[in-house]
């Protein structure tokens, strides 16, 4: 074969890669904007229920709650049944969530709504990422990984921008019409999905396997620090409206599409992560620094006395950080899969920590909303950002799987 053709046909298959990757990405942030789409949407469903604050709070909870409870498990049934088939099954549950938020706007239809979701949700986001490890290797799956995990920052603009469009107008449930639509367009691109190639981080895990992922030191601190890492970033998300809007006088329908342009920051913080991980740039004094930054930025966007110039500067520099903070963080995957923990093990105890994280992260929230303890947000995020910098796995040089040697490099 000549050269020319061997180059034709290696650009293909990156192209190829990059349409497999870009379908999986779409409907992960898609399954979270299931979500991200019914906060902006909060006050005409308490408007037309009667639902207080709180218990709508644990209406959100409830998305977060299959994951918390079945990720480990299901990472090893990805394991076994393949992440492929799985993700678009597990994208099928998600898209019943909307027809019966549709058919049941009260506090009942939100609370089965989010179950549904949440199910989909817990098997996308641990299939997605196998699927990523499974299929492309070294600088290209920093750079996947690193990309896909901006996933909560692409679903929260989405959702917001969906929500925001019809929030207070007698048209509002149309937003699930509208969230479905997209998640349908999604499902007819599965058929670009690529099939697993990279053989020993897939299926054929045995229960000894996922009991030996449980007890592996690093699976657990990986998934403590994300975790830690995740939930500050959501919980800022669900709050940061309400802070514009109370703090500064911001109408409701300019907060949430400052919030949602905001957001192209932090895919753009997660890019730009990837790309420093496999240049070579210490990733342990990247996190750091980044750590320092997200704490000043969450100091300025909470301050009540802070001017408003300031704190959307610092809301956007929160913005692009945390989705550095957080690429960095699920980029470490891959390091943690070996021959006894397989990448759907791995994926499902660190997706199962980040949503009991998740979980409890509304009723926190929303209960410091309703004290107004704007100060409360700060020190949530100094002691979740400062645990999750002293356990993640950042200070060794990490011991790869051979198909993924190339992202030691990286992360070293």
């Amino acid at each position: 074969m000549s050269t020319f053709a061997k180059s034709s046909k290696s650009m293909a298959a990156g192209a190829s890669d990059w349409l497999s990757i870009a379908v999986v990405y779409v409907i992960t942030f898609l399954s979270m904007a299931s979500v991200t789409c019914v906060v902006p949407l909060l006050g005409d469903i308490q408007s037309y229920s009667g639902a207080t604050p709180t218990a709508l709070g644990f209406s959100l909870a409830l998305f977060s709650a299959p994951s918390a409870i079945l990720a480990t498990f299901g990472g090893g049934a990805i394991d076994r049944f393949g992440a492929r088939p799985s993700l678009i099954v597990s994208a099928l549950v998600a898209l019943l969530a909307d027809p019966v938020a549709y058919l049941m706007p009260g506090a009942l239809g939100l609370n089965v709504a989010m179950v549904l979701a949440g199910l989909g949700f817990a098997g996308i986001s641990i299939a997605a990422p196998a699927l990523i490890m499974t299929t492309v290797q070294g600088t290209k799956c920093v750079r996947a990984m690193s990309v896909w995990s901006t996933y909560p920052c692409a679903g929260y603009a989405v959702g917001l921008i969906t929500g925001g469009q019809l929030a207070g107008t007698d048209n509002w449930r149309l937003t699930f019409v509208a969230h479905g639509v997209m998640l349908v367009l999604a499902l007819l691109c599965t058929p670009f999905i690529a099939k697993p190639t990279i053989k020993g981080l897939e299926a054929k895990t045995t229960e000894p396997s996922l009991w030996s992922a449980v007890r592996n030191v690093k699976v657990l601190r990986l998934a403590i620090g994300a975790g830690l890492v995740a939930a500050v970033a959501y919980g800022t998300g669900l709050v940061a409206t309400d802070a514009l809007t109370r703090l500064h006088a911001i109408p409701i329908s300019r907060a949430t599409a400052i919030l949602a342009a905001a957001n192209v920051l932090s895919v753009v913080g997660g890019i730009a992560a990837g790309i420093l991980m496999t240049r070579r740039v210490p990733t342990a004094y990247l996190f750091m620094g980044i750590v320092g930054l997200c704490i000043a930025a969450q100091f300025l966007l909470f301050q009540p006395a802070m001017p408003l110039g300031l704190a959307l500067f610092a809301l956007a520099g929160w913005m692009g950080l945390k989705g550095m903070a957080i690429a960095i963080s699920m980029a470490l995957l891959p390091q943690v899969v070996s021959e006894r923990v397989g990448s759907g093990a791995a994926a499902g105890i660190v997706g199962q920590v980040i949503s009991l994280m998740a979980f409890a992260v509304p009723p926190i929230y929303f209960a410091a909303l309703e004290r107004q303890g704007w100060n409360e947000y700060i020190i949530y995020a100094c002691v979740g950002l400062l645990v999750s910098l002293l356990v993640l796995p950042l200070w060794r040089r990490p011991s790869m799987p051979s198909a993924h040697s190339a992202l030691g490099a990286g992360l070293e």
